[in-house]
């Protein structure tokens, strides 16, 4: 347990990049998340549609 928090300690001193995720979600949900985080960049490669069948 001592190992977790040593991390989560120098988490809270020194920050943390995140380089690259994947997000799933409703359209209404990405927004809150983009909105309610302290981005920097913000890249969206690709957009699917919930079925491929939908036309």
């Amino acid at each position: 347990m001592e190992y977790y928090q040593q991390a989560l300690d120098y988490v809270d001193e020194n920050g943390m990049n995140v380089f690259g995720v994947l997000v799933h979600g409703e359209v209404e949900d990405i927004l809150e998340l983009v909105e309610d985080t302290d981005l920097i960049s913000l890249k969206i490669d690709q957009v699917l549609p919930l079925s491929p069948h939908l036309y």
